[in-house]
């Protein structure tokens, strides 16, 4: 009897090792970060200086608060992965897009015409990225101009990050991410005879899985003045084996 005990108790646990190593490696093959990086990270830890910038822009200060009331509609985020041959994998790309009022729509302007988009003279934007708690009010972001299509934030050479080296490896190469895009169109509304500016910013390579958060401003004499504050998460970019 104590003999056939003994047997049941093995076998038991045999079978419960075997379903929990079963499990585990399915996890494994459909749930894998894909870990995509580009080259330019290498040695991250040594060489995260080059990113610190020595644009004048970036240290002229920026002031106000967005109000509520003056604050433009809601923001249209959305977010996907990306292959990047320069990465070698997978990466996350946020699209954020927003509109903002232009005035009336004159009366020589048609009604085909009204109701039509087309491009128009982007404004120069500053974009300024926080992971951080409080990121703006400590100081503690990357920034980039909307000139800056398809280069990566860098930081402010008076950025309090500068001198803080465990904070810039612990949010790691996401605090540098690329601009891929800026955009502006110009909407005009047949019903509303009233025209907008729709903007558009895509940004690319950030960290996965963290919430962001993306200031932006407009030049107004020797200041940058907050027109939007965004906060968004990042997607997590998975590879299936």
């Amino acid at each position: 009897m104590r003999w056939m005990c003994l047997f049941s108790i093995v076998v038991m646990v045999f079978m419960n090792g075997c379903r929990g190593s079963g499990g585990r490696g399915e996890h494994n093959r459909t749930e894998v970060n894909s870990k995509a990086q580009s080259p330019e990270f290498k040695d991250f830890p040594n060489t995260w200086r080059q990113f610190i910038s020595k644009s004048p822009e970036f240290t002229v200060p920026v002031t106000g608060i967005v109000r509520p009331e003056r604050a433009a509609p809601e923001p249209i985020i959305s977010s996907e992965c990306v292959y990047s041959s320069e990465a070698r994998g997978l990466v996350p790309v946020v699209t954020i897009s927003w509109t903002v009022p232009a005035g009336q729509v004159t009366e020589t302007e048609t009604a085909a015409t009204a109701a039509r988009q087309q491009p128009a003279e982007a404004p120069l934007r500053r974009f300024d990225l926080g992971q951080h708690y409080k990121s703006f009010e400590r100081n503690l972001y990357s920034s980039a101009l909307s000139t800056d299509k398809l280069k990566r934030f860098n930081l402010p050479s008076n950025s309090a990050l500068v001198g803080n080296q465990e904070a810039v490896v612990g949010a790691g190469p996401g605090l540098f991410p690329v601009l891929a895009d800026y955009r502006v169109e110009e909407i005009k509304d047949q019903k509303s005879n009233r025209r907008f500016y729709k903007e558009t910013v895509v940004v690319s390579e950030l960290s996965e899985g963290i919430s962001n958060t993306l200031r932006v401003s407009s030049l107004a004499g020797r200041e940058w003045k907050t027109d939007q504050v965004v906060q968004f998460m990042v997607p997590v970019c998975l590879v299936s084996f």
